[in-house]
């Protein structure tokens, strides 16, 4: 699944795990893991379906900070559709 991040961007969702688009192709897209000391990636096609992933976790996976997003994304579409 995806997200949007605070600065409108689309991240990848796998596994409770947050992805950011690391660079894109004809063919695929090459998504790297939030956290810089985790060499973790995950690969999808052009249309974003689900290729395959490199590397594992070296931490546990927080879901917690989907929850946070989840939320912060809510409160800012109520915020913008209130204003308008």
């Amino acid at each position: 699944s995806f997200i949007m991040s605070n600065k409108g961007k689309k991240l990848l969702v796998y596994k409770n795990y947050i992805f950011r688009c690391n660079k894109t192709t004809i063919f695929k897209k090459y998504w790297v893991f939030n956290e810089r000391n985790c060499g973790v990636f995950v690969h999808t096609s052009s249309k974003d379906e689900f290729i395959s992933t490199v590397g594992e976790h070296n931490h546990i996976v927080e879901p917690h900070f989907l929850d946070i997003r989840s939320v912060k994304e809510k409160m800012k579409e109520r915020i913008f559709g209130e204003t308008t």
